[in-house]
């Protein structure tokens, strides 16, 4: 059906020619006898494929292609806007992160800045009092540290689009971390996509 665009009927699957190999062997152990495969057609390309089983035989007349033709017409429509919908979603995500990180570097990324620079204007300014001066050295570089984390993060956010890396990735990602923060071995196996 792929190759060719055409629909495949049968009306006895595991008695037809046509069909070889572990296919029939599925088909016997689902019970199907009868099968309609149908293209999904989207802007003139085939995009997926509608299967019809029955248990028993059946016949398929020309209405019943046609009406699950116009059925795989539907759901091909349905799944591209699935797709187009989830793409939206993604790029408003996506738009959602760097307006985030612009407004933490403009806003919180220059407050600690300027917290920096006053609390060295202090430090110079400050006569021998050494609890006080380790105090604010202390905040300062506490400081320093936000700043490094900030920075860090506002360029996880403008860097990092959504559909970066896939969900396995993401996991794989997560158990690291996991793995990193508290020392536990774990293993992660994961089977196709």
């Amino acid at each position: 059906v792929l190759e060719t665009g055409e629909p495949f009927v049968t009306e006895d699957y595991l008695h037809d020619p046509r069909i070889t190999g572990d296919d029939a062997d599925i088909a016997a152990l689902g019970g199907v006898r009868a099968l309609v495969v149908v293209p999904l057609r989207f802007g003139g390309a085939i995009t997926g494929l509608l299967w019809v089983a029955h248990r028993g035989r059946r016949s398929v007349r020309r209405r019943d292609l046609a009406v699950l033709g116009k059925l795989a017409d539907q759901a091909a429509i349905a799944l591209e806007n699935s797709r187009l919908y989830a793409d939206a979603q993604e790029l408003a995500a996506d738009r959602e992160r760097v307006r985030l990180a612009a407004e933490l570097h403009d806003t919180l990324s220059q407050t600690l800045f300027s917290m920096v620079l006053k609390l060295e204007w202090c430090l110079g300014r400050l006569p021998r009092q050494p609890e006080v001066r380790a105090k604010l050295e202390e905040i300062k570089e506490e400081t320093g540290v936000m700043m490094d984390q900030l920075r860090q993060l506002i360029y996880r956010l403008s860097s990092e689009p959504a559909g970066a890396s896939g969900p396995s990735q993401q996991i794989r990602q997560l158990v690291g971390q996991f793995r990193e923060l508290t020392g536990i071995a774990v293993e992660l196996t994961s089977h196709g996509e």
